[in-house]
């Protein structure tokens, strides 16, 4: 039976991690192993981690989320790779459901679902309002994939350079490079919008690494004699938080 293992990069998340984690125990086609990588956090992130049955432990240096998703590849024993992020949460059925739709079609190479946001911010009169998705929506990010081990060895690991785009970055060189992905009309992701989420607190920084990976990745395009089509690439979820 193939072997499914979760990564959950993770800094200063103690407050969000412990339901994160649960929401992946929780699968009713259990995953094979957790990997937290604790990206350097401030706060008691790492021994929340260690209190948490049945998950290994990463401790590294504040490096950046693509270093710490790297770190948990690198770590990671099973043939089919997840990622959650520490204050996401899974639905019971997301393993089940890709792992089914890798079994009904063997060219498969990434699988993606659908997804939702849901702000838990405190009331507070000036809280700043949010322009977030409403409903239930395409959800082609990291965290709500399941993707072959192999791809990796294809497309190579999350890039270091950036802390904001390096998930679009990232999608793009799997399209780039030909992989098959599916997208299933199940909800399977909640995105918990919390205020502290990273692309709230670096949204200029978003921007800027935005519009340098588009350049990196035309670059690349042009370099290899490829058509560029920005329209038709197959990025991320541009609203994500």
């Amino acid at each position: 039976m193939s072997r499914v293992s979760c990564i959950i990069p993770a800094w200063n998340a103690a407050r969000y991690l412990p339901e994160a984690v649960a929401s992946v125990q929780a699968q009713s086609r259990p995953v094979d192993e957790i990997i937290v990588v604790d990206d350097g956090s401030t706060d008691d992130t790492a021994k929340v981690a260690a209190s948490l049955p049945n998950v290994r432990l990463i401790c590294q240096k504040n490096s950046g989320v693509g270093a710490a998703r790297n770190a948990g590849i690198t770590a990671a024993t099973g043939d089919f790779l997840a990622f959650n992020d520490a204050d996401d949460l899974w639905t019971p059925d997301k393993i089940a459901l890709q792992m089914a739709a890798f079994e009904a079609d063997p060219t498969l190479d990434l699988c993606f679902a659908m997804m939702e946001h849901r702000d838990i911010r405190p009331a507070a009169p000036d809280a700043p309002k949010l322009a977030l998705p409403q409903g239930i929506v395409p959800g082609k990010l990291v965290a709500n994939m399941l993707a072959r081990a192999s791809v990796f060895d294809r497309v190579g690991l999350f890039s270091t350079s950036m802390r904001t785009s390096l998930e679009q970055e990232w999608l793009l060189q799997v399209r780039d490079a030909g992989l098959k992905a599916e997208l299933l009309p199940q909800l399977t992701l909640v995105r918990r919008i919390h205020g502290e989420n990273m692309t709230l607190r670096l949204d200029r920084e978003k921007r800027e690494d935005y519009m340098k990976m588009l350049q990196k990745v035309l670059r690349a395009r042009r370099a290899a004699g490829k058509t560029v089509e920005p329209r038709e690439t197959w990025k991320a979820n541009d609203t994500d938080a």
